[in-house]
């Protein structure tokens, strides 16, 4: 029992063994009030004053007034705190604009010339570097003969909505510079499948890392660089999210400056460091995928324990 002035506690199965001939219905079921003003009335279908919701757990008592949740219902206090964040921030999950149109047509005519992997000088290139290409192609991974005039293998950005955004061309020759993007890479980032259904959310610098990452099991999204698009932070809010950028300054600045975007925004925050290699694609190519995945672990052992 309970007095006024206490919150009100009480679960279906107390209600249930206080009133044992409670009709079963529907949504809505009614029963006898054991709270302290109703507890001394006769249990029958007359003074049956206590309305509850069996899908919410909400109850509330005609006849003293007493109202709050079943128990077996309340939430967590994170789950509160979540809640209290959404209302909050008023996530926007409206449609979004449509990306900004291709004034030069760069990236269109990059996305006419893409042709499948299978076949080309992309394979070896890939394989060289310890990544399938057949999981590669799985994430639309495409070749071009003469991206920005040299052969390179392509990695579409993807919107949250599906479209292409941009192209990020990873050249196969040794000149400089190493990449070109064509499109609006501010507004995309490159997807591996599967990894939006994962527990930890991995956000790598490369596509390279993304399918790095992928051998061993952490499929990731690659920003391509060290900045974010500006959907992604409510992207991952209240998301267990980690931050697996580069071990450098550079990475280490973005991941910090980063975490405090998501945190805002109700995301679980872990740094994950690529300790003894530059990035996760240059342990792989350098180490194999057996130390990727140790390298992996103990980068995960480290934030945990930091956090």
């Amino acid at each position: 029992m309970t007095t006024a002035t206490e919150r009100p506690v009480l679960t279906l199965e107390a209600l249930e063994a206080f009133d044992p001939h409670a009709p079963l219905g529907g949504r809505e079921r009614r029963f006898c009030c054991p709270l302290s003003d109703c507890a001394d009335k006769p249990i029958d279908a007359v003074h049956r004053s206590l309305s509850v919701n069996v899908e919410t757990g909400a109850f509330v008592c005609y006849r003293c007034g007493g109202r709050g949740v079943l128990k077996e219902h309340w939430q967590p206090r994170r789950e509160r705190q979540q809640a209290r964040l959404r209302r909050a921030f008023a996530l926007d999950r409206s449609p979004r604009a449509a990306p900004a149109p291709d004034r030069d047509g760069l990236l269109d005519a990059a996305l006419a010339a893409a042709q499948p992997l299978a076949g080309t000088p992309g394979v070896a290139y890939l394989e060289g570097r310890g990544v399938s290409w057949l999981a590669a192609m799985r994430c639309d991974v495409w070749f071009s003969a003469s991206f920005v005039g040299r052969a390179a293998v392509l990695f579409p950005l993807i919107d949250p909505d599906g479209r292409v955004v941009a192209l990020h061309g990873r050249h196969l020759d040794d000149g400089e510079p190493k990449a070109h993007t064509l499109g609006h890479k501010h507004e995309g980032v490159f997807w591996v499948p599967t990894a939006c259904a994962q527990p930890v959310l991995v956000l790598v610098e490369g596509p390279l890392d993304a399918l790095a990452l992928a051998t061993v099991g952490y499929p990731a999204l690659a920003l391509c660089g060290t900045s974010a698009p500006d959907w992604l932070p409510c992207f991952c809010a209240f998301r267990r999210v980690a931050l697996a950028l580069d071990a450098d300054d550079a990475g280490d600045r973005a991941a910090a400056q980063l975490a405090v975007r998501l945190r805002s925004l109700g995301s679980e925050v872990e740094r994950w460091r690529p300790e003894g290699a530059k990035d996760w694609a240059e342990a792989l190519e350098r180490d194999g995928r057996d130390a990727l995945a140790a390298l992996l672990r103990s980068a995960t052992g480290q934030a945990r324990a930091a956090g």
